[in-house]
């Protein structure tokens, strides 16, 4: 999470986009590891593909949780810190 969040502060963007991009990169990554954890348990149990939406969208609720909570102790710089 640090170095994702470092990457995104040294981008010369507004603040508001690095929150916007900080929580889409999250999302998406942390839908892809629920929708692959659905893709090992599917060979065994839950194989109808609404698990699947079950298992890739709850992450993203909690990564959005996540990310609230680990933005209310740091902020991003705004813009071009020259």
């Amino acid at each position: 999470m640090k170095n994702l969040w470092n990457y995104i502060d040294n981008k010369n963007w507004k603040a508001e986009n690095k929150y916007k991009a900080l929580f889409f990169i999250m999302g998406t990554v942390f839908a892809a590891i629920g929708f692959f954890t659905w893709l090992i348990v599917s060979r065994w149990v839950l194989d109808s593909p609404e698990w699947a939406v079950c298992f890739a969208g709850y992450p993203v609720v909690f990564s959005l949780f996540w990310g609230f909570v680990y933005t209310a102790d740091a902020q991003f710089h705004d813009g071009n810190r020259g």
